[in-house]
């Protein structure tokens, strides 16, 4: 089965306890969440990124401190996110 080179979710919102329930996911994530979320826990997103961390993912996750659920804007305004997504190549 092939998988994509990469993803940028903003807000990883399937809830997981553990690896074993990480779902298959690209060579290498970047995602992000508001640590002021008031409608999706940032939480959900950390069990997530670690869950798939321990699943063999190249995971980088990115908490914004002052973002509520509009992580959107700071990620995407991020110079490091740009650079990041262009420097990527299949491997």
């Amino acid at each position: 089965m092939s998988r994509a080179a990469l993803a940028l979710p903003v807000l990883l919102l399937m809830g997981c306890s553990g690896a074993s329930e990480a779902p298959p996911g690209p060579e290498r994530m970047e995602t992000f969440h508001g640590a002021r979320d008031d409608l999706v826990p940032p939480e959900q997103s950390r069990r997530m990124a670690a869950a798939l961390r321990a699943a063999g993912g190249d995971v980088r996750y990115t908490e914004f401190p002052d973002a509520n659920h509009n992580a959107w804007d700071p990620a995407y305004r991020s110079p490091a996110l740009w650079e990041w997504l262009f420097a990527q190549r299949r491997r």
